[in-house]
């Protein structure tokens, strides 16, 4: 007949009892990894929706991000006041970043254009005093 088998038995692990295990065949956590009886930790509290910010608020909202330093002021109590409504909160502060943006982006620009000005003012092929002179 065959030959005996000294080794571990297939489906079985060495040190571990023979036969099936306790909760089926994946133990004692369930297919999914969870402890037996565990259901989860229950979701907090969620507060009810807010209402969404009218048309007509967003219109005056938009107005007064017209007016220049009126934009800025507002857009900070927007963002950062407790009573504003979550959405125009979160678009304020996007504006803000968005403003941000542009100012450093302005300033870069005019930096590079003066610097790019000054070349030309002492060259000869911009318009100011060239170093040597043509007689």
């Amino acid at each position: 007949g065959p030959a005996p088998h000294n080794g571990p038995q297939p489906g079985s692990m060495p040190g571990a009892q023979n036969g099936p295990m306790p909760g089926g065949p994946y133990g004692s956590y369930g297919p999914y990894g969870s402890a037996p009886g565990y259901q989860g930790q229950p979701y907090p509290p969620q507060d009810p929706p807010e209402p969404p910010v009218r048309t007509s608020e967003w219109l005056w909202t938009i107005l007064l991000t017209c007016i220049p330093v009126v934009n800025l002021v507002m857009l900070f109590v927007w963002g950062f006041g407790n009573t504003t409504k979550r959405s125009k909160r979160n678009w304020a502060r996007a504006q803000l970043v968005i403003t941000a943006i542009g100012i450093v982006l302005s300033i870069v620009l005019v930096v590079a254009l003066m610097a790019v000005g000054a070349s030309m003012l002492y060259s000869d092929w911009g318009y100011g005093m060239p170093y040597h002179y043509y007689y």
